[in-house]
């Protein structure tokens, strides 16, 4: 149904269902990572690899988050969908503050300023490809 429904997006009515499907995926896989890396910690039983385990699952899940924004703005961009457009930008913003809250409070000062700088720079990207499509474009 959603792959039909992914298909066949020109007539309105599906576009719904699609951007569910999505956000099934992105929750069902965000779950599988997340379980995977607290699974794998808990069987460590050493406290540094505990804590190190756990903050690479959170690391997983914003690069995670980051890919699926990422496909839903340029499927957004090339199909011409406002909602799918919109929906990659809300999934940027809550990838955004995540990082910003959780993943960089753990970081070494050279990894936070390595972060920060690609985190930057992959917004100044899809911001530049947001800009650069003519407005017209942009109202579907």
């Amino acid at each position: 149904l959603a792959l039909t429904a992914a298909l066949d997006w020109k007539d309105g009515r599906s576009i719904p269902v699609a951007l569910l499907a999505f956000g099934v995926l992105w929750f069902g896989s965000s779950f599988e990572a997340w379980t995977w890396f607290t699974s794998r910690a808990s069987l460590a039983g050493n406290a540094a690899l505990d804590r190190q385990l756990h903050w690479s699952g959170q690391l997983a899940l914003s690069l995670l988050w980051s890919i699926f924004a990422g496909l839903l703005t340029a499927a957004g961009f090339r199909f011409r969908l406002r909602a799918a457009r919109i929906a990659g930008l809300v999934l940027f913003a809550l990838t955004l503050g995540k990082a910003l809250l959780i993943d960089i409070a753990e970081m070494r000062q050279f990894y936070r300023i390595v972060a920060l700088l690609v985190l930057g720079l992959i917004l100044l990207r899809v911001a530049w490809s947001y800009q650069r499509r003519p407005q017209k474009e942009q109202t579907r």
